[in-house]
């Protein structure tokens, strides 16, 4: 859609102090005059209230209105009375459209202290996908206080985040993945599905802020011409931008009709089809919204060694065709241990013949040297170390 197809009035509405009912008061004033658009939540901080709303508005900048039937018409009342009558049914202190105060009292909200402080939760976050890398998890935790609980299963990995959320980059070997977070009213849905081998500007495809405290106004009957305007402004307003779902497309293609209607219907239900319709656990949208993590889950360590060793792990374990034989994957302890020592004799020779030519340069012999030497080393010692293991187990 473009931006031409709706003409909306955006109003604020302040109020002094906390209001849990702040919302249906809004929504109970704009149904009371029949105006036609969405009613948000309320943003309660410690001193404030707020809640915004968005009215359909023909080309001249008149309010639309409907009656229960649904048939649209116009409001006779100019913004300052709108304001007024708007301000009175709702109780609120002032209430501004598009940014200006058209009735009551500025609270001065431009002046940071008048909110006091935004209550704020440690809100669970959420990902899963078929093979969500350990690694990047314990990497993300680096430096952060809280950690990961992860299970793995025939859907593959669900992880979730105790603490305050961390910015998730899948740099590696990227799979599709789904990253959910809940903020107050909103949540935050993150498909992770960029290609490539090394993923350095973020994995996310498409980020989508969903509301589910977002109410039309008023209530008219279904299928009628207010039904429908409310329909396709909802959509226009709080939908998922055609730009996201054409690069998705190309991504993650299963999961764009899925999408398409998530952002239509916009709560919870349409979010836990969303989720299954992707393969994966319908319990993250719970996890999400705090319900007790199950005992079956497991600890993850956050750091960088850690994240570090799981890495290499993950890549020897990935490997396939040539790549097993430089990993050496599968080896036994034995193979492992002869293979090294025989890469440490030719390391040897090598050096020798490099040095008796002159070529390359010290510098570059050197540098030559010191990975054939690591390699040759690694697997010697992770050949020592199984047998060592197999030793103590036996």
């Amino acid at each position: 859609m473009t931006t031409e197809e709706f003409n909306v009035l955006s109003l604020e509405f302040h109020f002094r102090g906390q209001h849990s009912d702040a919302d249906q008061r809004v929504f109970e004033a704009l149904s009371a005059l029949n105006l036609v658009g969405y009613c948000g939540s309320g943003e309660v901080w410690e001193q404030t209230t707020l809640v915004s709303a968005e009215l359909s508005i023909d080309e001249y900048e008149v309010p639309l209105t409907a009656d229960a039937a649904g048939e649209l018409s116009f409001t006779s009342l100019k913004p300052a009375e709108l304001g007024e009558a708007l301000l009175q049914a709702s109780g609120a202190e002032a209430i501004y459209f598009d940014g200006d105060l058209v009735s009551g009292t500025g609270l001065g909200l431009e002046d940071d202290s008048i909110h006091g402080e935004l209550p704020v939760g440690l809100t669970p976050q959420v990902i899963a996908g078929p093979r969500v890398p350990r690694s990047e998890l314990a990497l993300s935790a680096m430096g952060h206080g809280g950690g990961w609980r992860v299970r793995e299963d025939a859907q593959g990995m669900l992880a979730v985040r105790t603490g305050a959320p961390v910015e998730l980059t899948l740099n590696r070997k990227m799979v599709p993945a789904l990253e959910l977070t809940r903020h107050d009213a909103m949540y935050h849905i993150q498909l992770h599905a960029r290609r490539g081998a090394l993923n350095i500007e973020g994995s996310a495809a498409v980020e989508y802020w969903m509301p589910v405290g977002d109410r039309p106004v008023p209530a008219v009957a279904a299928g009628s011409p207010a039904a429908k305007l409310q329909q396709d402004l909802g959509l226009w307003l709080k939908g998922v931008d055609q730009d996201d779902l054409d690069q998705l497309a190309e991504l993650w293609p299963e999961a764009v009709a899925p999408l398409q209607t998530l952002s239509a219907e916009r709560d919870e239900h349409a979010l836990r089809d969303f989720v299954q319709a992707l393969g994966l656990p319908e319990e993250m949208v719970d996890l999400a919204n705090g319900e007790p993590i199950p005992e079956e889950f497991e600890h993850l360590r956050a750091g960088l060694v850690t994240g570090l060793n799981l890495a290499v792990d993950e890549e020897i374990d990935s490997a396939r065709g040539v790549m097993k034989l430089v990993y050496r994957t599968g080896w036994s302890p034995t193979a492992l241990i002869s293979s090294s020592l025989g890469v440490l004799v030719a390391g040897y020779a090598a050096n020798r013949w490099m040095k008796s030519i002159g070529k390359p340069g010290t510098g570059w012999r050197r540098t030559i040297m010191f990975f054939w030497y690591s390699d040759a080393i690694y697997y010697l010692a992770r050949g020592i170390r199984d047998v060592l293991g197999k030793r103590i187990k036996g």
